[in-house]
């Protein structure tokens, strides 16, 4: 799913583990593809988390400090990579 912040468009990406992805899209990314802003496909799990880290980056974006701290323990992470990578 795509997230239209402040700063930029954000692509978040989780699965039924977890979050795995969120980074910004480059400017090439957004002149070739089409935002995705309102659908978000994947298991309820994964929507479920992409919805808490929405929920936290509007209320980082409004300034209200801690929003982060509120959902850390809820989301958790789905990392990829070699074992080093992980770590």
């Amino acid at each position: 799913m795509d997230y239209t912040s402040p700063i930029g468009i954000l692509r978040i990406k989780a699965s039924e583990k977890g979050l795995q992805e969120i980074r910004f899209l480059s400017d090439e990314e957004v002149a070739n593809e089409t935002v995705n802003s309102l659908s978000c496909s994947g298991s309820q799990n994964a929507q479920i988390y992409i919805s808490l880290c929405i929920n936290a980056l509007n209320n980082y974006f409004a300034k209200l400090w801690g929003a982060f701290e509120q959902v850390r323990t809820q989301i958790p992470l789905d990392v990829k990579g070699s074992l080093l990578q992980r770590k």
